[in-house]
């Protein structure tokens, strides 16, 4: 899977942003003979605003954002503006560590499958994160992430039970220039349900 996503400054506290995601998926199978499929697929394109409410300075700073899935496909069916996501960030930096807590609500409406009419799960997500800058050029992050779950549904019926995960995640990142950075995270579950993730990124300002 590729990631992209680009930010734009509209003011000093506003920006729009906007992502997608590129799937590439190959399945091999052996019975007997030797049977390979392909999925290349563009898999989502987001976009979003956020704005600074306060800056950092006596008082912690206060960012508020909100992003809709223009854009989606599952179960072989595109869909758009089906998913909402709405939170805030606050963070406060005591030089040279910095502390931050994002809480977000992901509203998720339903859609027509061939499997009937599904709606997945609304879900809450509370994070608080710690990150060290250990010189000019190198950053490291940790923290940890909270989600609780709704159930999802096909035609109103609950195909999952409702949920809760925790999972930590770390980071590191290293700066080329004042411009360009590059970024490595890792997550991984500590209760709930078993998943894990290994993100390399760069990060570049125009």
């Amino acid at each position: 899977c590729r990631h992209a996503r680009l930010r734009y400054g509209l003011t000093g506290n506003t920006d729009i942003y906007g992502s997608g995601s590129y799937l590439w998926r190959e399945n091999r199978q052996f019975n007997g003979e030797s049977n390979k499929t392909r999925d290349k697929r563009l898999s989502d394109v987001s976009l979003g605003i956020s704005h600074t409410f306060k800056q950092d300075g006596k008082n912690p700073a206060l960012t508020g954002f909100a992003e809709t899935a223009v854009y989606e496909k599952a179960g072989g069916k595109a869909s758009a503006a089906k998913s909402w996501l709405i939170g805030a960030s606050t963070y406060k930096a005591i030089d040279p560590v910095v502390l931050s807590l994002t809480t977000a609500y992901r509203r998720n409406g339903s859609r027509k499958l061939d499997a009937g009419r599904y709606k997945a799960g609304d879900y809450f997500m509370l994070s608080p994160s710690v990150s060290f800058a250990a010189n000019d050029r190198i950053s490291l992050t940790g923290g940890i992430q909270w989600l609780g779950k709704q159930p999802d549904r096909i035609d109103g019926k609950k195909e999952t039970a409702r949920n809760t995960s925790t999972y930590a995640h770390f980071g590191a990142g290293f700066g080329f220039s004042k411009a360009t950075a590059l970024n490595a995270s890792v997550r991984f579950n500590i209760s709930g349900q078993t998943s894990s993730e290994l993100k390399l990124g760069i990060q570049h300002t125009f």
